[in-house]
């Protein structure tokens, strides 16, 4: 019976195949939480660089203008 073993009884193959399958699914899981979080700083981390880059051609913007009149 799944999960109910004597000390004398073996887990049979499909029990181990399960038990197999099961760690797999978490691993597979924390990878794409992990996965998840990089793609999320990611982005916050370009938003971050492109804000940076729309502010300095704001300035040169403002510069150049101020520099023709």
């Amino acid at each position: 019976m799944l999960g109910k073993f004597q000390e004398d009884e073996l887990p049979s193959n499909y029990d181990l195949a399960l038990g197999f399958l099961q760690v797999f699914d978490v691993i597979l899981n924390i990878s794409q939480v992990s996965n998840d979080i990089l793609f999320k700083e990611l982005q916050k981390q370009d938003k971050e660089y492109l804000e940076k880059i729309i502010k300095q051609n704001e300035e040169i913007i403002k510069l150049l203008k101020n520099k023709e009149g």
